[in-house]
C-alpha cells in the first residue's frame, strides 16, 4: 500500500511557486560567492571611549568587560591571554574601515588586571583615523578555522 501525503503536510503553494523546478534548493539573494553561509554570529564583547593613550598606543578594556571577553575564549586561550598573550586578527566595520587585517594581541595586564590590546593597535587607530573621544565597540567571533577574531565598530566623537 502506497502512502499518500495530506494536503496539511505540503508547504504552502508561496514557497512552492518561487523556484522553477521542484527539485532546487531554495537561493538567497542575499548570499555572494565567498560568504560563509551563514555568517558567524557577532557577539558585543566590549564598548569603550577612547582616551589619548587608546587613539595612539594602546586599547586598554576595563576589567567589567574582563568577564565577558574571558567567556568568548576557550580555556587554552584563556591560559595563554593570563600568562603570555594571545594573537588575535582584528578588522574595522566594512562600511567604515580600511579593509585591512591587524594582528593584534591580547593580554592582561599584571598590576591592575585589565585587558590591553597592543601590537598593531596603533596602526588600526592612525590608518582609521580614531581620535580621542570616540567610541569603539569590540565584537567577537569565531572565523571559518575556529579563530577568535574581533571586529571594531567606531562611532566618532563630536
Amino acid at each position: 500500500m502506497e502512502a499518500t501525503r495530506s494536503p496539511q503536510f505540503l508547504p504552502p503553494k508561496s514557497i512552492i511557486t518561487q523556484f522553477d523546478a521542484p527539485n532546487s534548493p531554495p537561493q538567497n539573494p542575499i548570499h555572494q560567492l565567498g560568504f560563509p553561509i551563514p555568517a558567524p554570529p557577532l557577539r558585543l564583547l566590549f564598548w569603550k571611549s577612547l582616551t589619548r593613550t587608546d587613539a595612539t598606543n594602546h586599547l586598554y578594556i576595563n576589567d567589567r568587560f574582563r568577564p565577558g571577553l574571558m567567556a568568548a575564549l576557550t580555556a587554552a586561550e584563556r591560559r595563554r591571554v593570563e600568562t603570555d598573550f594571545l594573537e588575535v586578527p582584528a578588522t574595522m566595520d566594512e562600511r567604515i574601515g580600511d579593509n585591512a587585517t591587524y594582528k593584534l594581541r591580547l593580554k592582561r595586564t599584571p598590576l591592575r588586571g585589565e585587558m590591553l590590546l597592543q601590537r598593531e593597535w596603533k596602526d588600526l587607530a592612525m590608518r582609521n583615523g580614531l581620535v580621542d573621544g570616540d567610541g569603539v565597540a569590540g565584537y567577537g567571533y569565531r572565523n571559518h578555522l575556529g579563530q577568535f577574531c574581533l571586529i571594531f565598530s567606531v562611532v566618532k566623537g563630536e
